[in-house]
């Protein structure tokens, strides 16, 4: 029953994929009135919502330009659409704009509404070069095989430094990024994916097949998503979606390894890890919506975050390749493999449980309920948290460090808070599924935690040179997947022994 509800579901989200191929095909570019203008910039809630600003998307309508008695000769002026009417009248000028970092707008009533213009000015080029609505299809894509690995991301970081994070209206100037129907759109099929996914997909049997069929069918379906969002806001909005879904493919590696080596460290059962990806899976929507409001940018001011993670990195690829000489390496290996046998000890004495054991002290339960699969649970009359919570709690963090760089990334090249974030969550769903593949992948070929470390070394290493050199993204990607497969061919190759 449950694998014909699953078929009947992929079934459907096929034939949309197959619709939305036709449509395009059919249709080709949105016409020239729906193209979109040349400065493509996010709004800013002004503070008023009489004197609110709309973004310059496909289908505003009313725009103005600055009076000519207003702007000196041989001033560029840029469009401003307003949402607020004719009396919310704004002037925009060159020297008011300062293109690089902020854009001020001049209300009617003397108020100034400052932001930051967070498009990068190849974006803004390509923008002028499309005025009919036409893509240029490798000129974006080319921004995804060139995509810079930990390199800084100073105007990001310059644009919001004036902006308080907790600033009001910010929340405001986040959803005017997209008009709200689109919103509700992206709310609802991400509200039908998490139901469709507890109650259809992980009661799906666990083997190497089903990981391979969730991949290839999340996949499919962030590119029906990415179809459905190019036919909604035009061939620019969509081009642009699916750019920041590959971005966030392209940028995974390191959170799926790093995750790998979260649960092996912490022994988790295997039967607790779908219930952990999906709690945080959850936490990443949210680590990601704090993104979009400013944490990222805010984080990027800490210059020292990123040579932290590429140190990190370092030291958990060196200390897994010395536990894999290490006799217990074997049994950790066969217990995130969901193999039998007895939970080490020694995870109790991992560092991120000796400091949950110093702040919590007795309300830490050192075990794993597998029987209710509990995050809390009652113990001697006390409320404790299980290792479930250590799990999660590293799976949050190796989230809002290891997606900062993509995060600035996309908000510097997509300049919409509404595709940077809905692509990143449509992303999540697969990027789980990436983590579930490689999970069965070192479990069938029997791969040695040294792989893993090699992996961890070379990430970390590639995050320190991405501050002073250009490091591929995609590069990073292939080098470890080439690392995976070199693996996967020196455990086929017979052993001395084997051969006696």
């Amino acid at each position: 029953m449950v694998r014909r509800r699953s078929f009947a579901i992929a079934d459907s989200l096929l034939r949309l994929l197959i619709v939305n191929a036709v449509a395009l095909s059919t249709l080709g570019a949105p016409p020239a009135a729906l193209a979109l203008p040349v400065d493509v910039v996010s709004e800013r809630w002004a503070g008023s919502t009489a004197h609110s600003l709309s973004v310059l998307s496909a289908g505003n309508l009313n725009a103005s330009r600055t009076s000519s008695k207003d702007v000196e000769p041989g001033t560029r002026t840029s469009p401003v659409v307003l949402a607020g009417g004719a009396d919310a009248s704004a002037e925009l000028t060159a020297e008011q704009s300062k293109p690089d970092d902020f854009v001020e707008i001049h209300r009617a009533s003397g108020e100034v509404a400052r932001y930051p213009r967070l498009v990068a000015p190849r974006r803004r080029a390509a923008a002028a070069e499309n005025r009919t609505g036409l893509v240029d299809r490798p000129a974006i894509w080319k921004m995804v095989v060139e995509a810079r690995r930990g390199g800084p991301h100073d105007r990001v970081a310059s644009a919001w430094a004036e902006t308080p994070l907790f600033e009001r209206g910010r929340l405001h100037f986040v959803l005017a990024a997209a008009p709200t129907q689109h919103w509700y759109f992206m709310l609802t099929v991400v509200s039908l994916f998490l139901v469709m996914d507890v109650a259809v997909l992980q009661l799906l049997p666990e083997s190497t097949r089903t990981s391979a069929v969730l991949l290839m069918f999340w996949l499919l379906v962030g590119f029906a998503v990415g179809a459905e969002v190019w036919l909604r806001m035009g061939s620019l909005d969509g081009s642009r979606w699916l750019e920041g879904y590959a971005l966030e493919l392209v940028f995974c590696v390191d959170r799926v390894f790093v995750t790998y080596m979260v649960f092996a460290a912490l022994e988790t059962p295997r039967r607790l890890m779908n219930k952990a990806l999906f709690i945080g899976l959850l936490g990443s929507v949210m680590i990601r919506w704090l993104f979009v409001l400013g944490l990222a940018p805010a984080l990027e001011k800490l210059r020292i975050v990123p040579y932290c993670l590429g140190f990190w990195l370092l030291y958990c690829g060196a200390r897994t390749l010395a536990q894999a000489r290490h006799p217990a390496a074997a049994a950790v290996q066969g217990q995130i493999h969901g193999d039998s046998g007895a939970q080490d000890d020694d995870v109790t004495q991992s560092l991120l449980v000796r400091l949950l054991r110093h702040a919590l002290g007795s309300r830490l339960g050192e075990f794993y309920d597998e029987e209710h699969e509990a995050l809390l649970t009652v113990t001697k009359r006390k409320v404790v948290m299980t290792l479930l919570g250590a799990v999660l709690l590293s799976l949050f963090a190796t989230d809002l460090f290891l997606s900062l760089d993509v995060a600035l990334l996309k908000a510097e090249l997509l300049g919409s808070a509404f595709l940077d974030f809905s692509s990143a969550v449509v992303a999540m769903f697969t990027i789980r599924a990436i983590f579930l593949f490689v999970r069965d992948i070192f479990h069938v070929f029997n791969l040695p935690r040294s792989t893993l470390g090699v992996i961890l070394m070379f990430l970390g290493l590639a995050d320190l040179a991405g501050r002073v050199t250009h490091v591929s993204a995609v590069g990073c990607a292939s080098v470890s997947v080439a690392i995976v497969l070199v693996s996967i061919a020196w455990s086929m190759i017979p052993s001395t022994a084997d051969v006696k």
